[in-house]
């Protein structure tokens, strides 16, 4: 077997070895040096592109925050109003149509009676003040009130009307008119239904 001989004095094996090690920790600082710089600057490019989207979505929020206060009285309103719709619906849904107790006064109304004051009372009951050209023709126009087969009304309203009180009766002395003060009872539900 050969042995090979060293002849290199030791001092000189470990200055080579020294600067061999030096050589590889030199490259190893710089490859760590490389790897670290450049995951600083793509944490420092990240971080500036999130502070640029921080900064954005941040104005973002305040833009969005002054569009809700600035509709906050839209949304104040809109809850208004529809307060408003419903107590209209419930109105509407429970209203009374007295224009057909107009209709129905009117068609019911002899010729020769002038109506000239209208007060609805409680208990669905009218005042009613006018004047006639005749007595007979106050008493025709109670009749025609109470009378369940009148022709001309809507027959839907011919039991509209439930009592008649003659209230007063005064001949006139200038014109030769008779003024007249009734008392009409009416029912509620029957204005109520639409025709």
């Amino acid at each position: 077997m050969s042995q090979s001989i060293n002849l290199i004095p030791k001092q000189e094996i470990e200055k080579q070895t020294e600067v061999k090690v030096l050589n590889l920790s030199t490259i190893i600082s710089f490859v760590l040096l490389g790897i670290v710089s450049i995951v600083s600057i793509y944490l420092l490019v990240s971080t500036t592109g999130i502070k640029r989207q921080v900064r954005t979505l941040d104005a973002s929020i305040t833009s969005l925050r002054s569009n809700i206060k600035s509709l906050s009285s839209i949304e104040i309103i809109a809850r208004n109003l529809d307060k408003k719709h419903k107590v209209l619906a419930s109105i509407f849904k429970d209203r009374s149509y007295y224009s057909k107790l107009m209709d129905e006064l009117n068609a019911r109304k002899p010729g020769g009676v002038n109506i000239i004051d209208l007060n609805l009372r409680e208990n669905n009951k009218l005042n009613i003040t006018g004047k006639a050209d005749t007595y007979i023709l106050v008493a025709e126009f109670t009749n025609t009130l109470l009378d369940k087969s009148f022709a001309n009304g809507s027959p839907l309203l011919k039991d509209l009307f439930g009592e008649v009180t003659l209230n007063s009766v005064n001949l006139e002395n200038k014109g030769g008119g008779v003024n007249f003060s009734i008392t009409l009872e009416f029912s509620a539900q029957k204005l109520k239904e639409v025709l």
